[in-house]
This record gives C-alpha cells, structure tokens and sequence, in this order.
C-alpha cells in the first residue's frame, strides 16, 4: 500500500511541475476594438507594458491578412486583467502563451472569437504550441 501511496505523490507531484499556461492577469497596457460585424464583439490585446501592446497592435491584421492601419485601431491604454468571479462585468475569454515564452493576452467577449483567434495564432506562429485555452477574465478600462 505504501508504494501505491508513493507512486501518487510522484504523479501529483510531477504534474504539478509542469504549469498550465495561462493568460496574464494584474495591470497592463491593452486595447480593446469592437467589430464592424456583429457590433457588438469586442477585441482584447494586452501586454505588460506600453511599446509591447503597441507592437502587437501595429502587427494587428483583418482576416485577409491585410494590416490594420494603426489610425484606426484603438490606442493602447491602462488596463487591469483579472480572474473571472461570477456575476462580474466586463467578462472577456482571453488565451495566453506559455509565461517563458511572450507575456500577452488576446481574446474577445464572444468565447467562440476567442477560439478562432486561438486557432490562427497555433496556425501562424507554430513556437506557441503552449497556448492557454481560452479562459473568462474581467478586464476593465484604467488602472
């Protein structure tokens, strides 16, 4: 019964060394856009920090691949990301890559946008093969 014992703990144990992405909480630099089609989707870009979130929205491209000119996206702006709590406002299904890769999230209001964008960036970028799933956060406007 002991070696039983023993084996589990070494599972538990070697499971909980390997960490499950997740998308970055706490203050950043993000932007959140609305779509054209529906109205009433919302995109979410963050990083930690100002010229991290304007790379990312300057790399910004539509679905064609066209870029986006960056006069007509949003500004990055103060953002504060956190954990979902039920009943909260301003939910968002947020992915993230591996925290030993690049510190940023990206996802929308809408959980299957979120699942799309996911799936274009495993396309686009194979090196973030740790992708986060897509996971409910609060993020709200100013720090």
């Amino acid at each position: 019964m002991s070696r039983v014992a023993l084996v589990v703990v070494s599972l538990l144990t070697t499971a909980c060394a390997t960490p499950t992405p997740h998308p970055p909480t706490g203050e950043m630099w993000g932007y959140i856009g609305k779509s054209t089609n529906p109205s009433t989707v919302e995109i979410v870009g963050y990083a930690p920090d100002r010229p991290s979130c304007e790379y990312s929205r300057a790399m910004g491209h539509t679905r064609s691949g066209v870029p986006v000119p960056s006069q007509r996206s949003d500004q990055c702006e103060p953002l504060t990301v956190l954990p979902y709590r039920e009943g909260a406002e301003s939910v968002y299904w947020v992915f993230g890559p591996d925290i030993d890769v690049d510190h940023f999230g990206l996802g929308s209001n809408d959980r299957n946008v979120c699942l799309a964008l996911r799936e274009q960036a495993l396309n686009a970028f194979r090196r973030l093969d740790d992708l986060s799933e897509c996971e409910p956060l609060i993020v709200k406007r100013g720090m």
